[in-house]
Formats: C-alpha cells, structure tokens, sequence
C-alpha cells in the first residue's frame, strides 16, 4: 500500500480542513519527518490514517468499552463535524489502483452542542480511464462497508496499523513483543514476501 494524500477537517488540535499531499510534497523522499511541539497534531496526522481505513485511532478504540474511548472523541472542541480522508493506492492484478477511504462524523444539526451520531464509512475507487472517483460504499452500518474495506486492505487490521505503522505512546515495544507468528503474518502483508517465500520453496525443492 503507498498512501499519497492525508486531508481532515476539525481532528483534535487541526481545526478547519487541512490536507497534506504525500505526492506534491515530499516528492520521492524515501524518509521524511514530522516535526513540532507538543499539540500541534503530529499524531493527529496518524489518526486521521487510522480513522479513514479501521474507524478507529490507537488512542481511542471503542474496543476498550470505556465512555471516553469513542473514537468521535477526537472532533475538536467546540465544533460540530469533523471528517478524516485517505488516499492510497495498492497493486491488484498487476496493475496499481487508486483509493480513497473516508470517516465522517457530525454531531446532532451538526451544532458544536448537540450528540453525536454515528459516523459514515466510505470507499472510493479511481476510474483510471475517465478520471473519476467511483464509490463502492457509503453507510454507517458494518455490515456493509466493512466487507468492502476488508477486501482492499487485504486482512490488513487496526492492530497491524499500531504495532508496524504507528506506535503509540507506552506502546513502542508492541511489535517486538508480538509473537513470531504475528510479526510474520505483518510483516508479509506489509512487504508482500509470499513472493520470497515461494522462491525458497522452489529452491529448497531444487536442491533436493
């Protein structure tokens, strides 16, 4: 997966819309840093990746069954929506597809007092010949959007995301403390080695 433009509107300290071009401004640095004083939305740049593609945030899981831990918690203060959008794209067939994944959430008349109500999953898809976003789905219920999503990303889980993508703080040793298994089940997701796998079996077969 290569994820190529992060946009969010009122997450936690980001207040307003706010997008970052992974494409346009890092260009092919192949490392990069996101730098800044505590609260100025460094992790909130990881949440909103999280959001869009799991509907959760390693900081806030509703997993975890406690009131504060809703993942709606990081609409910012004193506003009434709040949305986090991924673009990214993935190889399928040969070929490399485009996607853009989207968690929206309002509160009640979308007034910075009112509840909050469910949030929106959705999925698009890039029409390569004319140029336009295609969408797979769009609802807040499971049971349809997370099929789709489970397709894209390929048995790809929040708890992947965390323990190789984003350790959260008190959590950097999750991917060292994972078992061997799980480290290579995430580690062949991420960097596709069913491919060096095959290679050995045909070797080690050869040399017998």
């Amino acid at each position: 997966m290569r994820l190529h433009r992060i946009e969010l509107k009122n997450l936690n300290s980001l207040y307003g819309e706010q997008s970052v071009d992974l494409d346009g401004q890092l260009g092919d640095a192949p490392v990069f840093l996101i730098l800044g004083p505590t609260g100025s939305g460094k992790s909130t740049l990881m949440d909103a990746i999280a959001l869009a593609l799991f509907g959760q945030t390693p900081r806030l899981s509703n997993a975890r069954n406690e009131p504060d831990a809703d993942a709606r918690n990081v609409m910012s203060r004193g506003t009434g929506e709040a949305f986090a959008r991924l673009e990214f794209s993935k190889k399928e067939e040969g070929a490399r597809c485009r996607y853009r994944a989207t968690w929206s959430c309002h509160r009640a008349r979308k007034r910075a007092d009112g509840d909050p109500q469910d949030p929106t999953r959705t999925l698009e898809r890039l029409d390569s010949a004319t140029g336009e976003w295609e969408t797979l789905v769009s609802d807040k219920r499971a049971k349809f959007f997370q099929p789709e999503l489970d397709r894209v990303l390929e048995g790809l889980t929040v708890k992947d995301f965390q323990r190789s993508m984003l350790l959260a703080q008190g959590e950097f040793a999750a991917f060292l403390k994972a078992t061997e298994t799980e480290r290579a089940a995430i580690l062949e997701r991420l960097t596709n080695t069913s491919e060096y796998r095959e290679i050995g079996a045909r070797a080690a077969k050869r040399r017998s």
